[in-house]
């Protein structure tokens, strides 16, 4: 099952960029791995979150990042 929940906002690290999410969409992916369906290549530790499609804007830029810089807008 589903739910929204808050979380603290991570901090960007070495080659990371911190974003201000605008829209975020859940895929059959997402699902597929809350199933277990990916357990042999890549399992995750429940709760987890989904969501990797996002779209938003950069607030911060951690150090070696070069392609990104503040306020940029992204999608991913």
């Amino acid at each position: 099952m589903l739910h929204l929940a808050e979380v603290e906002a991570p901090m960007a690290g070495a080659g990371q960029i911190q974003l201000r999410v605008a829209a975020v969409g859940v895929n059959p992916a997402d699902f597929k791995w809350r199933q277990g369906m990916f357990r042999e290549r890549s399992p995750v530790q429940l709760p987890h979150v989904v969501g990797y499609d996002v779209a938003g804007t950069v607030t911060a830029v951690g150090t070696g990042v070069t392609l990104f810089r503040l306020g940029d807008r992204v999608v991913g």
